[in-house]
């Protein structure tokens, strides 16, 4: 259900800042802009390739054989995502701005999902900020860059273990690897403001790394492992949704179909080399969902599904809740 458009008021100069072609900023380098366009040109061909080994045929085939009381389940779990996102932007939100609502936080998050498919180069997250009414937006921005390491560090937690199961079949070596990764994470998180001391001169991007300190020094120990509990959580998730979309096509489990799932995100979120990860999701899920014996027409059908119902569907939610704020602008 779209968000109510009365909890956020934009003005007509801030509604006309989430224009595309004012997110996307007309005044980017030129690189900026080849990157885009290079991520375009690898997803869109690693799709045509990926469809014409696979042949759209076998697709329909596949979806047409399907268990759709699966699929129902996974887009039951959508909610779930959603809140799971919003609630950990708005406890990173509450930090710049105390008073803010996670009905906010909840709209800010759709804004985010849809200029990030809409918008290429990774640009959508500063929808998300241009969304909240906040001057210092910079710090803003750090805390949305804090979160992304949470997610990243959350893959990690679950990924490496994953890729020892994967590789090695040993379940003692990836609770190991699991315990190691922990207590790093723990120990980064103590000692955080003394390791940002010691890396701060090696980086060569120092504005952004300055934004992201910034953002640092607003959170405590406790709020950081908040932070990264929601993403460990949410990681798990949209993994258990994959699985399910996977059960609709075949009668499978077990602890390595649940170690490929999480090489599938390892690698996607690992190599964000493609137009909202289209492309990478894919060839992955076919190689890993492969090793497990389901074809891949099945494995690239569970893998565009997961895109449609996790980014697709929120995006079209987000486009219709832009298009109402920017009425009441004018």
């Amino acid at each position: 259900m779209p968000p109510n458009s009365e909890d956020l008021q934009l003005t007509k100069e801030e509604a006309t800042d989430l224009e595309p072609e004012k997110v996307s900023g007309a005044q980017r380098p030129r690189r900026a802009k080849w990157i885009e366009l290079s991520k375009i040109l690898f997803s869109a061909l690693v799709l045509v390739f990926l469809v014409t080994r696979v042949k759209p045929s076998q697709m329909a085939a596949a979806i047409s054989e399907a268990d759709f009381s699966y699929l129902l389940l996974a887009l039951a779990i959508l909610p779930l995502n959603l809140f799971w996102q919003s609630s950990r932007w708005w406890l990173l939100l509450k930090k710049v701005k105390p008073e803010v609502s996670f009905r906010e936080s909840f709209q800010s998050t759709l804004v985010g999902l849809t200029l990030g498919l809409t918008i290429p180069g990774g640009v959508g997250g500063w929808g998300k900020i241009l969304i909240i009414p906040e001057k210092n937006r910079a710090t803003l921005l750090g805390l949305a860059v804090a979160e992304s390491l949470s997610m990243y560090f959350a893959t990690l937690f679950w990924g490496l273990p994953a890729l020892a199961f994967f590789l090695f079949g040993k379940l003692r070596l990836a609770l190991l690897i699991m315990l190691v990764f922990s207590l790093v994470i723990i120990t980064v998180v103590l000692f955080r403001k003394n390791l940002y001391q010691t890396i701060y001169p090696l980086i060569p991007f120092k504005s952004k790394a300055a934004d992201f300190g910034e953002a640092v020094k607003l959170l405590g120990a406790g709020k950081i492992f908040a932070i990264l509990g929601i993403s460990l959580v949410f990681f798990l998730t949209f993994n258990f949704q994959l699985f399910l979309i996977v059960r609709a096509f075949v009668d499978l489990g077990g602890i390595f179909l649940a170690a490929s799932i999480s090489m599938i995100f390892l690698v996607k979120n690992s190599f964000p080399i493609g137009f909202g990860d289209l492309g990478t999701r894919e060839g992955a899920a076919i190689f890993f969902l492969g090793k497990c014996g389901i074809s891949s027409s099945q494995a690239l059908d569970s893998s565009l599904l997961l895109f449609a119902i996790n980014v697709l569907l929120p995006a079209l939610f987000g486009s219709l809740y832009l298009k109402r704020l920017r009425l009441r602008a004018k």
